[in-house]
């Protein structure tokens, strides 16, 4: 039992590596080390739900074998499954070993992904990460891929500026059409600059349209 658990983990482990796709632009992994929990912080689903049935059978069958209950009619503690001590106590044992070596590999697991993954979108992007910054590689990541977003913001306005000013006028003077609404809902970069427009296009839309009905009435 513990062996075969041990040949599915190192698999696992070994196998992960070569199915990963990382890009410029994959989000880091922010956990190098918890068992189990850090394959749901790192959103590695699949991982995760694997893990947390292996470990919750071994901790049944370490439960279900354990040498932990008494009856009248014997002077040792028996299992919950009451056979021969000479059968239960050694698959007690592999279940209790198989809980804790699952524990380790899923640790090892997150660890060793955590940093594989992070140092191929440091490589990927042409970065460096040092020890002496002081600051992890998930922290680094995060800031890089903050630093390029705000850059393209940046080129992406200089592109729309011309729009933007046109579309906000228009959006002021509620006077832009539905086909331009809706060029700018559908545009993020024009969508994004011109939020508060939008906005103050819609409270003036329907405050004359109360003020409309109320002339009607």
């Amino acid at each position: 039992m513990k062996k075969i658990i041990s040949i599915l983990l190192i698999t696992l482990l070994f196998s992960n590596c070569l199915v990963l796709k990382i890009k410029k632009d994959s989000p880091p992994l922010v956990d190098f080390g918890i068992p189990l929990a850090g394959h749901y912080r790192n959103r590695d689903t699949a991982k995760a739900i694997f893990y947390t049935v292996l470990f919750s059978t071994a901790v049944i069958g370490t439960f279900l074998f354990a040498p932990m209950f008494y009856d009248n009619s014997y002077n040792d503690p028996v299992p919950v499954i009451n056979f021969n001590r000479n059968i239960t106590d050694p698959v007690f044992y592999s279940f209790l070993g198989s809980a804790c070596t699952i524990l380790g590999a899923s640790s090892i697991d997150t660890a060793v992904t955590y940093h594989y993954v992070n140092n191929k979108i440091i490589e990927i992007n042409d970065q460096e990460w040092d020890r002496k910054m002081k600051i992890t590689k998930y922290q680094f990541i995060t800031d890089y891929q903050r630093k390029l977003e705000i850059i393209n913001e940046n080129e992406d306005n200089k592109i729309y500026k011309n729009e933007i000013l046109y579309y906000k006028k228009k959006l002021i003077d509620a006077t832009v059409t539905d086909e331009e609404l809706l060029l700018i809902k559908t545009n993020p970069v024009l969508k994004k600059n011109l939020e508060k427009e939008l906005g103050f296009y819609y409270i003036k839309k329907e405050l004359d349209l109360e003020k409309k009905d109320g002339e009607n009435k």
